[in-house]
């Protein structure tokens, strides 16, 4: 996955996939982190390299100086891509510290909004620890459905494992490949347009029977034209009503 600030603009891809998007539920004990952490407030985050993630709409809170908490009144997200192509052990740690008998709901999508999974979540006022067996990228959504705020207090990776899931896995689908363009929202722009070359700096002709979808908070252009094992180049260009702007910075991608 690569990532590439674009002035007002952040553009996203990742090529998908030769792995499936899952989260599956599973009965798990301490040690927690052993190959990284991230923790509210604690930097750098000790993340492994296999690992990417982000967070949307979160507030960070320091209870006070071994307690602190990523928040917000509503909901915000944990973003989290698997970048290895194993299945690996994902554990959110989620405390009521101040006893304000919170409750929340945990629900884990892919990008584009598909639930996985949703676990609810109540009476944690001595902590709790909510694990999954996750592969590719994934969303996870904390969502206040009781008290104030939602919260959570740090995300713990561990090695691949093969776990004995709460429930039963997802089946795998069948295999497609395709490579997804996710484009933060530039103010004044009503549409987006991507471009694809087979070479670096261009030329890139304009990808036909593509259209741009608002998804959880990105602009969402999928090639599905792409062939495994080949090496694409992609610019995109943001449509106001002053016209259509210039290319972005080049990202590759392979599939």
């Amino acid at each position: 996955m690569k990532r590439i600030v674009l002035g007002l603009a952040l553009l996203l891809a990742f090529a998908g996939i030769a792995q499936a998007q899952t989260a599956v539920p599973v009965t798990s004990s301490a040690p927690y982190g052993t190959d990284g952490e991230a923790i509210p407030l604690v930097y750098p985050a000790q993340l492994p390299s296999y690992v990417y993630v982000n967070t949307i709409d979160a507030n960070v809170y320091a209870w006070d100086s071994t307690h602190t908490t990523w928040f917000n009144a509503t909901n915000f997200r944990i973003t989290v891509g698997i970048l290895d192509g194993q299945p690996h052990r994902i554990t959110l740690y989620l405390l009521d510290y101040d006893h304000l008998n919170r409750n929340e709901q945990v629900v884990i999508t892919t990008p584009q909004g598909a639930q996985l999974t949703q676990t609810p979540v109540t009476n944690f006022t001595n902590g709790v620890y909510l694990s999954w067996i996750v592969t590719g990228y994934v969303v996870i959504n904390i969502n206040n459905t009781g008290g104030l705020n939602a919260v959570c207090s740090g995300i713990f990776f561990d090695p691949p494992t093969t776990p004995t899931p709460t429930a039963m896995a997802p089946s795998l689908p069948q295999l497609i490949y395709s490579v997804t363009l996710n484009i933060t929202p530039v103010p004044g722009a009503f549409s987006y347009k991507a471009y694809r070359g087979t070479m670096s700096g261009g030329p890139y002709p304009m990808l036909v029977g593509t259209t741009s979808t608002l998804v959880n908070g990105f602009y969402t252009i999928t090639d599905t034209t792409v062939s495994p094992g080949n090496t694409y180049y992609y610019v995109t260009t943001s449509v106001s009503a002053g016209g259509e702007s210039g290319y972005s910075p080049e990202i590759q991608a392979k599939p």
